[in-house]
């Protein structure tokens, strides 16, 4: 082959794999890079807003509208917790809906009969990317005129639907929160949570403690082994409740 037809053959070459009619080639080049979400090791990222009055503390009202603190991206899942406080009677949080149509599952309510505590997570994987100038709504089931509160969390990495892996939603009130532990079933998951007590302060977990205010702790894990897992509370009051979820 001279030096001509070399060159020739060179260039029909590249033109077939560049060809958006020759499908399986592109494929076989690998995946195309995309917006950061889905399964695997997934990972906590950040926590984007802590206790927060919902809006303004103690009121009445079916619905809460919160403006997002931060921006979160497409591929992320986006974590909502709430806990209320004196006051709340029955009420749950019954869904939450955002500005930009993501779809998002309540997984738990967690009722407690110290102090009428109360507490909830929620979560989207986000299709639709969120900024600053977004919020979402919270409609809750039997409203009442109560303390609430709102924190928000970004992780990566977690399957974009089937989820979550398990929820703990129990409650002790001996003093001794020893009814924590969950078995997961994935292998790879991370956990968060909160955690409420009554008259007293969280003096530790075993896993990760994202932030703690004077009666609450909100804490999380990332697991490489399937199995039996417990935050493992240490405090000095009343354990009041708590919550957590193993996302996939």
């Amino acid at each position: 082959m001279n030096a001509k037809h070399l060159f020739v053959s060179i260039l029909l070459c590249a033109s077939l794999v560049a060809s958006p009619t020759m499908p399986w080639l592109k494929n076989a080049r690998g995946p195309s890079g995309g917006g950061g979400g889905g399964g695997g090791s997934p990972t906590y990222d950040s926590q984007i807003q802590t206790k927060t009055a919902s809006p303004d503390g103690y009121h009445s009202g079916a619905t809460d509208t919160i403006t997002l603190p931060a921006n979160v991206s497409a591929g992320k899942r986006l974590v909502v917790m709430f806990q209320y406080g004196d006051g709340v009677g029955s009420m749950e949080l019954s869904s939450i809906t955002d500005t930009q149509g993501n779809t998002y599952t309540v997984h738990g309510n967690k009722g407690a009969v110290i102090n009428e505590d109360k507490m909830a997570i929620a979560s989207a994987h986000i299709t639709t990317a969120l900024t600053t100038s977004d919020s979402i709504t919270a409609t809750f089931s039997s409203p009442g005129y109560c303390a609430r509160y709102s924190s928000m969390f970004v992780l990566s990495n977690c399957a974009a639907s089937g989820q979550p892996d398990i929820v703990f939603n129990g409650e002790d009130t001996d003093g001794t929160p020893s009814t924590l532990s969950a078995t997961t079933t994935e292998t790879n998951t991370v956990a968060i949570g909160i955690a409420r007590v009554y008259s007293s302060t969280f003096s530790g977990t075993a896993w990760d403690t994202i932030t703690t205010t004077s009666s609450q702790i909100w804490y999380k894990k990332e697991f490489t082994s399937a199995g039996a897992k417990d935050p493992a509370l240490t405090h000095g009051g009343t354990y009041s409740g708590g919550i957590w979820v193993a996302f996939k």
